[in-house]
C-alpha cells in the first residue's frame, strides 16, 4: 500500500511566471494530484522575469487559489526584473522571509516538504519550515548554487556572500532527508560535500515534458504571421531566458554570418537589451516577448530548428537544459552549444547537432547545413519525439518521484511510531 500524501513544494515561481522551475512544479503537481495526492505549492506572487505583477495580484500580500487541483499559496515577493544583483538579492530574501512569516500559516501540516533550489534562499525557508513542522525534507537541486553564481561572473568567487551561501549549502545538505538531483553529473558534485554518501545514492529525477501538450504537426504559420516573421526563410529559434549563463552574444555573431536564415529570440532576461543593441542593423534578427508554458508549443511550431546555447564554463558541463526536452517533443531538430552531460544526451537522441559552446562559426555552419536539408530535419524531429516518449515523459517521472516521496514519508512515520509519537493528521493509508 502507498501513502496518500499531503505534499508541500516551496518554490519561488509558479505559472503565470515563466521559466523551467514554474513549468516543472506545475507539471509534477498535476501528475501527483492525478495519483491521489494532495499538493500544495508555496510560491511568490507572479512577476518573473519582467518584475511586473499582473493586475489580478497587484497590491496583495498573499493569494490562495486552486490550479489544476493544486492548492497554490502565493506570498509577497519584491517584484523586480531578472536583472541587477542587488534587486534580485532583495527578491530572493523577501520571498524566503514571506514564506516563513506569511505563507506557511496558510498551509496545513504536510507529510513531506520539497524545497527546490535555486533560488537558494527559497530552499532555506523550506528547510526551516520542515524543521518547524517536524516533517521530512526533500531537497531538490536543479542548479549548482552558489558555484554557478561566481562562475558566470555575477559575483566574485571570494565575495563574503558566496562564503555565506556555501555554508548554507552545506547546512541544507545536512538537513535533507533525501536529496534529488536533475542530472547524473550533479550526483558526483554533491557527493563531494557529503562524507559517507556515494553518488549513486542520490536519486535523479530529470526534467521532462507533458507529451500531450506538444504536437509536432502543429502549424506554426499563423504565429510567424502574427510576429511579422518571414515565411520564405528558414527560421532558427532561441526561446528562453536571455541571461548571463546563455552566451547569446555567440548566437548574434552566428546570425550575422548566416543572413539567409532568420534568427528569432523569444523570451526575457537581464541581457535582452544589450543583445538588442548588439544585433542592431541586422535585418535577419528579431526579438519577441516571452510567453508562458502553454504558449510554447506554437512558438516551437514556427521554427525549422531550435537553439540551446550556454557559456563555455565547467559548471554547465553538469546541466541538462529543460528546453531540450520540449524541442524534441515538438519534433524540431536541436542545435546544442553545450558541453558535458547535455552533449552526451543530445548525441544519444539522434535529434541534435552538437557544436562547441561559444563558437559562432560552428554554430552558423550547423544552422545553415540543417536549414538547407529538410529531409534530415524531418528525420531528426521524428527521432527526438521518440526519444522523449521513451525516456522523458513527465507523468512517468512524476510516478517515480511520488514513489520516492512515499518512501521518505514511510521512513519518518516508522521512526515516529518507534518513538511513540501521535499519528500526524493528513497521512492516510490508501
Amino acid at each position: 500500500m502507498s501513502l496518500s500524501l499531503r505534499i508541500l513544494v516551496v518554490a519561488a515561481h509558479f505559472p503565470p511566471d515563466l521559466g523551467a522551475l514554474a513549468t516543472r512544479v506545475h507539471d509534477l503537481g498535476r501528475a501527483w494530484v492525478a495519483l491521489g495526492h494532495e499538493v500544495h505549492v508555496l510560491c511568490g506572487l507572479p512577476s518573473h522575469p519582467t518584475g511586473v505583477v499582473p493586475p489580478r495580484w497587484r497590491g496583495r500580500l498573499y493569494s490562495d487559489e486552486v490550479v489544476d487541483g493544486i492548492f497554490v499559496h502565493r506570498t509577497w515577493i519584491y517584484p523586480t526584473p531578472n536583472a541587477g544583483r542587488v534587486r534580485r538579492s532583495l527578491a530572493y530574501a523577501s520571498f524566503a522571509a514571506s514564506v516563513l512569516a506569511i505563507g506557511q500559516r496558510r498551509v496545513e501540516d504536510p507529510d513531506v516538504v520539497i524545497a527546490t533550489s535555486p533560488q537558494f534562499l527559497a530552499a532555506v525557508s523550506g528547510a526551516l519550515l520542515s524543521r518547524g513542522r517536524r516533517v521530512p525534507l526533500v531537497l531538490e537541486i536543479r542548479d549548482l548554487w552558489p558555484r554557478s553564481i561566481w562562475e558566470v561572473g555575477a559575483m566574485s568567487r571570494h565575495h563574503p556572500a558566496i562564503k555565506v551561501l556555501e555554508q548554507l549549502e552545506r547546512w541544507l545538505y545536512r538537513q535533507a532527508d533525501e536529496i534529488v538531483v536533475v542530472s547524473e553529473a550533479f550526483r558526483a558534485e554533491i557527493a563531494n560535500h557529503l562524507p559517507g554518501v556515494q553518488a549513486q545514492d542520490l536519486p535523479v529525477i530529470t526534467n521532462g515534458v507533458r507529451l500531450e501538450r506538444f504536437d509536432p504537426k502543429l502549424d506554426g504559420g499563423a504565429v510567424r504571421a502574427r510576429l511579422g516573421l518571414p515565411r520564405d526563410k528558414p527560421l532558427a529559434l532561441y526561446a528562453g531566458t536571455h541571461g548571463l549563463a546563455h552566451g547569446l552574444s555567440t548566437v548574434i555573431q552566428a546570425a550575422r554570418r548566416a543572413p539567409e536564415v532568420h534568427w528569432a529570440f523569444v523570451g526575457e532576461g537581464a541581457c535582452k537589451e544589450a543583445l538588442r543593441v548588439e544585433a542592431d542593423g541586422a535585418p535577419n534578427i528579431t526579438f519577441h516577448p516571452g510567453v508562458g508554458a502553454e504558449g510554447m508549443p506554437e512558438i516551437y511550431a514556427m521554427a525549422d530548428l531550435c537553439l540551446v546555447p550556454l557559456r563555455d564554463l565547467e559548471v554547465f558541463r553538469t546541466v541538462l537544459p529543460s528546453k531540450m526536452f520540449e524541442i524534441w517533443a515538438m519534433g524540431r531538430p536541436l542545435v546544442l552549444g553545450v558541453a558535458g552531460e547535455a552533449a552526451r544526451l543530445a548525441e544519444r537522441s539522434g535529434a541534435s547537432v552538437v557544436v562547441p559552446p561559444e563558437d559562432p562559426v560552428a554554430l552558423a555552419q550547423a544552422v545553415c547545413a540543417l536549414s538547407h536539408n529538410e529531409p534530415r530535419r524531418q528525420a531528426m524531429g521524428e527521432a527526438g519525439r521518440a526519444f522523449v516518449e521513451a525516456h522523458f515523459d513527465r507523468r512517468q517521472l512524476a510516478l517515480r518521484y511520488a514513489a520516492l516521496l512515499d518512501r521518505v514519508a514511510r521512513r519518518r512515520t516508522s521512526a515516529s511510531q518507534q518513538r511513540g509519537d501521535p499519528p500526524k493528521v493528513g497521512t492516510d493509508l490508501a
